[in-house]
C-alpha cells in the first residue's frame, strides 16, 4: 500500500478531545459575550459537535458495510463478480458520510446487487440515511414540502418542543425577527473588535 495514497484520519477519541477543547472555549467566549443568550451557545455547541457525530456515522457504516457478505438483498444468492470499492456518498443528519462498498452480479435476479446498501436501510436511488428521510417524511406531513426543506437544512433539534397554547405566531415571528440581531452580534464576536 502507498502511504502517500492513504488516508490517516484521526481516530473518535482524538477528535473527541479536540472538539472538548473547541467547547471549552466556546463557553468561555459565551459567558463574556454580553449579546448572546442560551440559544446563541446551543447554536454553537451543536454545530461544533456535528462532525464527530458524522465521523462516527461514517465509520460505523464503512464498519457494517465490511462485515456484510457478498450475497443478494433479496435471494440471498452468493454474488458473482464480487468488486470492492464502489463508494457511495449519504446525507444523514450529521452531514454526508461515504462509505466504499462491494458489489456484486447476482445470476438469479440478473442484477448488480450492493448487499451493503440493504443492510444499512439504504434505497437503490435514495441519497438520504433512513432517519433523515423519516424526519423528512415528518415534516412534510406537518407543512409544506418547500418550507420542511428548508427546516431540514439546519442543524437537527433533538428535543422534542411542548406547543403551548400561548406559544402563538406572534411570538414565534418576533423570535425569528431577534435571531437576526443574535447572529449580527455573534458576527461581530468573531470578526473581533474594531480598531479605529
Amino acid at each position: 500500500m502507498c502511504l502517500s495514497s492513504h488516508r490517516v484520519s484521526e481516530s473518535l477519541v482524538e477528535k473527541a478531545v479536540r472538539l472538548a477543547a473547541s467547547l471549552e472555549r466556546s463557553v468561555q467566549a459565551f459567558v463574556l459575550a454580553e449579546c448572546q443568550d442560551l440559544g446563541s451557545i446551543e447554536w454553537e455547541l451543536e454545530s461544533q459537535s456535528q462532525e464527530l457525530f458524522r465521523a462516527a456515522a461514517e465509520k460505523a457504516a464503512q464498519q457494517k458495510a465490511d462485515a456484510t457478505p457478498p450475497a443478494c438483498p433479496f435471494c440471498q444468492q452468493k454474488l458473482r463478480r464480487v468488486s470492492a470499492g464502489h463508494a457511495r456518498t449519504v446525507k444523514t443528519r450529521f452531514g454526508m458520510v461515504t462509505i466504499p462498498r462491494v458489489r456484486g452480479y447476482c445470476q438469479r435476479c440478473k442484477k448488480w446487487r450492493f448487499p451493503a446498501d440493504a443492510v444499512m436501510g439504504l434505497e437503490e436511488t435514495g441519497s438520504s440515511s433512513p432517519r433523515l428521510q423519516e424526519m423528512a417524511a415528518l415534516l412534510a406531513s406537518k407543512m409544506p414540502v418547500e418550507e420542511a426543506s428548508q427546516v431540514l437544512e439546519h442543524p437537527p433539534i433533538c428535543v422534542e418542543i411542548e406547543m403551548r397554547p400561548h406559544f402563538t405566531a406572534v411570538r414565534a415571528f418576533r423570535f425569528a425577527i431577534s435571531l437576526g440581531s443574535v447572529y449580527q452580534c455573534q458576527s461581530a464576536i468573531r470578526e473581533g473588535p474594531v480598531h479605529a
